[in-house]
């Protein structure tokens, strides 16, 4: 294969400079590393190992390490990371000099899918016996698939006994990467919620109900075609947020993690997770039989704590998505049967410690924005021939436009749009201008398009946005307070408590 090394020193330089002009205070970077490997193409073997990074930061810098390209994974694991891994010892021990400050690396954790892990850590595949990361638990084999239909306790895997090689039957040699100070291999290595959630879980559950799943849960024709339909309602007025339209569930097979197209600034909603997190709820109410239904919304609970940067502050929220994930599990045995109760299944029971621990939400150490990235090199390609080096020669021309201004500039823009002269006074007070639009690089907010005229505030406030003002150079929002209706469910907790609300208007105006 070929080889092209662009380092992590570099990257940290990069990172650290960014940073700089974004005003940040930097006394440490905490950086994030993905391994995974890319096809170029549906008609080659052929692929790409990238090693990447980013930092933990709003920012969301991704910056290239090394590629390999080759048919097929690097021969040797170790070989391929051993450039890496000697910069990163250097730079855990010695820091980043950076105009006369040292500056702390940290590497945070490793984030990749099962397959990239089990190469790196140079452990069991993921379906083997005893091929958990995170502990010990025994596998059973069932109906021709390798599945976890118990919760007995079984033992947590522990960092120490890892780097002692204590694991014999799940570690396979030593992995390189134990030369890294202060990283711990099984504590720093994330379980990845696009591929263990998204692709897996959820991806799963749809499985199930359209055509492997026992009789009396498998949704009828009818009833897809019911949810089809709503589904194409619901997007004629889904938020211009939501960038990937989610497709009738009749095409459910073609729903992908992540929107393709989508840019470096951020990663928007994948059909998955938009699926769990938002339409579910709504379209497979009354429609899924009452205990399937039920049992999906622990799935959607506990994912949507786990993912709300608020809720995670308070261990007794923490608490209850971990009971509501090991119950979700415990009802897979009796909804679904044992034996689909499957790796990714399992792994939900780990999650709110791997919250815990890096102290983020779960799509915070996720693939997410790696993915994206790696489609972005994908699209510097212009030929079939010498991809490397055209991916090499395209990052070395992105370095010589220094495009970091613009990017720093566009993540924190705010630009008001369709100035009006209206007639709205609040508190007595007449505004110096007013605005029909707001755009930030985030989202839109549109008075005058219902379905991107609506805002929840820090407050919990529901707000039908009328216009924008700005007076003595503050900005104020005039709207609107709509008021809570009903809940969209009511056990196991009320979808209120998680800003989850059914809203009716009224004629009460209000500015913030």
């Amino acid at each position: 294969g070929q080889y092209c090394h662009i380092g992590l020193i570099k990257a940290v330089e990069e990172i650290v400079k960014k940073r700089r002009k974004a005003s940040q205070k930097i006394d440490d970077v905490k950086l994030f590393i993905n391994i995974d490997g890319a096809p170029i193409g549906n008609s080659t073997e052929k692929g790409l190992w990238p090693i990447l990074c980013t930092d933990d930061t709003e920012l969301c810098q991704v910056k290239v390490i090394e590629i390999y390209y080759s048919a097929g994974k690097p021969e040797n694991a170790n070989d391929y990371l051993r450039a890496f891994t000697d910069e990163a010892v250097t730079l855990v021990r010695n820091g980043y000099q950076f105009d006369g400050q040292i500056i702390k690396v940290t590497i945070s954790a490793f984030i990749c899918d099962s397959p990239a892990k089990a190469f790196i850590l140079n452990v069991k595949h993921y379906t083997g016996y005893n091929s958990y990361t995170k502990c010990t638990i025994e596998e059973n084999y069932i109906r021709n698939r390798t599945c976890f239909p118990t919760l007995n306790y079984a033992s947590l895997r522990q960092d120490d006994k890892f780097k002692n090689f204590d694991y014999e039957d799940y570690q396979h040699g030593e992995t390189i990467l134990k030369k890294i100070p202060n990283l711990n291999l099984v504590s720093n290595i994330a379980l990845d919620s696009m591929h263990l959630v998204y692709l897996g879980v959820r991806r799963r559950l749809i499985i199930l109900w359209m055509q492997n799943g026992p009789l009396n849960v498998r949704l009828s024709y009818m009833q897809v075609i019911e949810i089809s339909n709503k589904l194409k309602d619901f997007m004629k007025i889904l938020p211009d947020g939501f960038a990937k339209r989610s497709r009738p569930l009749k095409y459910w097979k073609q729903w992908k993690a992540i929107d393709k197209e989508e840019g470096h600034l951020g990663y928007l909603p994948c059909e998955y997770r938009h699926f769990l997190f938002y339409l579910g709820p709504v379209l497979l109410k009354h429609i899924l039989p009452s205990n399937v239904y039920k049992h999906f919304l622990m799935l959607h609970i506990a994912i949507t704590i786990l993912n709300n940067p608020s809720l995670i502050l308070l261990e007794y929220n923490l608490s209850l998505a971990d009971k509501l994930l090991r119950k979700f599990v415990l009802k897979c045995f009796d909804i679904y049967g044992p034996e689909n109760v499957t790796y990714n299944i399992h792994n939900l029971i780990h999650l709110t410690d791997e919250v815990r621990f890096f102290k983020n939400t779960l799509d915070s150490f996720s693939s997410f924005i790696f993915e994206s990235y790696i489609c972005s090199l994908k699209r510097l390609l212009r030929k079939g021939e010498t991809p490397l080096q055209q991916i090499a020669r395209r990052l070395e021309e992105f370095d010589d436009q220094d495009l970091d201004d613009v990017s720093i500039k566009s993540i924190y823009s705010m630009q008001f749009e369709k100035c009006h002269y209206g007639n709205e006074f609040i508190n007595l007070r007449k505004y110096d201008a007013q605005y029909m639009v707001l755009r930030t690089p985030k989202y839109l907010i549109n008075c005058m398009d219902n379905k991107n005229d609506c805002v929840l505030l820090k407050d919990g406030s529901v707000i039908n946005v009328c216009s924008f003002a700005t007076y003595n150079s503050t900005a104020y929002v005039i709207g609107r307070k709509l008021e809570p209706e009903e809940t969209l469910y009511d056990k196991p907790v009320l979808s209120n408590s998680l800003d989850i609300k059914v809203m009716k208007d009224t004629s009460y105006l209000c500015n913030e």
